[in-house]
């Protein structure tokens, strides 16, 4: 079970997004599209949190079934039951931790670009070996995070 303030805090989310729903079908709202545009996109930031918390819900309600039915049933069916119990336990476990990190506030600068210069200054030819290695190893690190990664322009 999740701590009281993640599940009220995923409760006010999920609100807020019911909420953000019924104003982007409002007559007002879509007539004004800079409004609609800033609504739309604090709609697209909730989404991914409301629907992991749905699914937590429903991984927990499933796991209290699942403690219902424990105590009934045969040797197989016990098992079987406490098989899924451990599961339901190992997803809640995920899922909690997905959503704990979903809620840490996210920086604004996190959607921009960023652009790096490298430049081998005054030192003679170890400095431009220095530069091209420090220019190779970023490259490698942003392939390595699955990033975009471009060279606007290299000269020797």
């Amino acid at each position: 079970m999740a701590e009281p303030y993640l599940i009220t805090k995923l409760e006010s989310a999920e609100r807020t997004w019911k909420l953000l729903s019924v104003k982007l079908v409002d007559p007002d709202v879509t007539s004004n599209p800079s409004e609609y545009q800033k609504l739309a996109q604090s709609m697209s930031e909730l989404d991914e949190v409301v629907s992991i918390f749905r699914n937590f819900k429903e991984c927990e309600k499933q796991l209290q079934e699942a403690k219902a039915k424990e105590d009934v049933g045969d040797g197989d069916m016990a098992e079987m039951i406490a098989l899924e119990i451990q599961d339901l336990n190992s997803q809640l476990k995920e899922l909690e931790e997905k959503l704990k990190i979903m809620l840490l506030p996210s920086d604004p600068l996190d959607a921009r670009n960023i652009l790096i210069e490298v430049r081998a200054g005054t030192g003679g030819d170890e400095a431009g070996i220095w530069a091209g290695d420090l220019s190779c190893i970023t490259m490698e690190q942003k392939e390595l995070l699955e990033e975009l990664a471009e060279s606007v322009t290299a000269t020797a």
